[in-house]
């Protein structure tokens, strides 16, 4: 082997290796990588006012560009069968956000996985979702910026997730469409914290290296009907208003179960258990007396769509609190969790808990999973 290529294998392996398989998966090694590629999209569009407060920044349109690296699966791993072959990568976006003199610009970094849903001759359907970081030149500041109630920190979470319509203009180019959202946010860590919400419109183009490849096959012998049940506890910090308060911890307690109705995922249910150390002063400035810190616990039932991509699993969690004291976000509840399976059967997780389209908080944990 040359220089040359091993210097490109050592390169797609180090990529590769973000999303690693378990350790039940039987792998067979490609003797021939696929191939990478390069594209570019630009979008436009407009800053949800979710808020009242958040009126002023819907005063002009905006636009967002994104350059991404982008690597195919090459089906050395029972998932990229089960999600036929999908594409994942990096990149990195900026926007102006339209309205520099409060909100200032972004710039994000962000890695993502794209999956077919449906393919017809040179053209096909896809579903991109992402997880990143960005970072605002302009937050809120007292003085100088007191109008931005959208952004209290630098360092944001964020969000996308597009459909986008492609068509292979030759072997290596392709153009396309796409529509998303892309969601800035600090779960409430610091505060002031509304997020923000940017629904986009725009096109793509993309470039891949010319290369024939096989991808390659394995047996799937993991890909069986059964029932997970998981027990988790997480813990994290948040922030309310007035801004510059202190901050105050929050817990969560959770058990639930999911049954694989998919080759690719699973459905289920739960219940919930959260406390919030920042009831007790909302409720106060109500006029409201806690007699114990147990009164403040939200008991909560919730239903689960949950994707698994080697030793990841992404859940979508719906709920409904049933009781505690302070009920001013509502009664329904939804989260947004990362769980990696460090062992078979022990995972780390972090989780976006929101109402509607204001942030909770951000909740960092770890459970134990009984049917792994």
């Amino acid at each position: 082997m040359t220089l040359k290529a091993r210097i490109a294998c050592l390169f797609y392996l180090c990529l590769g290796s973000f999303l690693p398989a378990s350790g039940n998966e039987i792998q067979t090694i490609t003797q021939i990588l696929p191939p990478w590629g390069i594209e570019t999209a630009f979008s436009s569009g407009f800053i949800i006012p979710h808020h009242l407060d958040m009126q002023v920044y819907t005063n002009r349109h905006l636009s967002i560009m994104e350059f991404s690296l982008r690597i195919p699966t090459d089906g050395s791993r029972a998932w990229h069968h089960a999600y036929h072959f999908p594409e994942r990568g990096w990149s990195y976006l900026y926007s102006s956000l339209g309205n520099s003199e409060i909100l200032g610009d972004v710039h994000g970094i962000q890695t993502w996985i794209r999956f077919p849903l449906v393919r017809s001759g040179n053209s096909s359907l896809h579903l991109k979702p992402g997880l990143g970081l960005g970072w605002f030149r302009k937050v809120f500041d007292p003085r100088t910026n007191y109008k931005n109630l959208a952004i209290g920190s630098h360092l944001n979470v964020n969000l996308g997730l597009s459909a986008e319509y492609r068509i292979e203009l030759s072997e290596q180019c392709f153009a396309g469409l796409r529509a998303g959202l892309v969601h800035f946010s600090n779960g409430t860590i610091v505060t002031p914290n509304y997020g923000i919400n940017i629904p986009t419109m725009g096109v793509t183009f993309g470039w891949q290296q010319r290369r024939v490849w096989k991808p390659a096959r394995i047996h799937q012998d993991t890909l069986k009907n059964k029932t997970l049940i998981c027990i988790g506890m997480a813990a994290g910090t948040k922030q309310i208003l007035p801004a510059g308060g202190r901050s105050y911890a929050v817990a969560s307690f959770s058990l639930c179960a999911t049954y694989r109705f998919f080759a690719n995922g699973a459905l289920g249910a739960g219940i919930d258990f959260f406390l919030d150390s920042s009831d007790e002063l909302i409720l106060s400035r109500k006029g409201k007396e806690t007699p114990h810190s147990l009164s403040l616990v939200k008991p909560g039932l919730k239903v689960i769509r949950s994707w698994e991509i080697g030793r990841f699993a992404f859940d979508f969690q719906l709920g409904c609190y049933l009781g505690g004291k302070d009920q001013s976000d509502g009664s329904v509840y939804d989260i947004l969790e990362m769980r990696y399976f460090m062992f078979k059967q022990w995972y780390l997780s972090c989780f976006l808990k929101t109402h509607y389209a204001k942030a909770d908080f951000i909740g960092w944990g770890s459970g134990w999973a009984f049917g792994k």
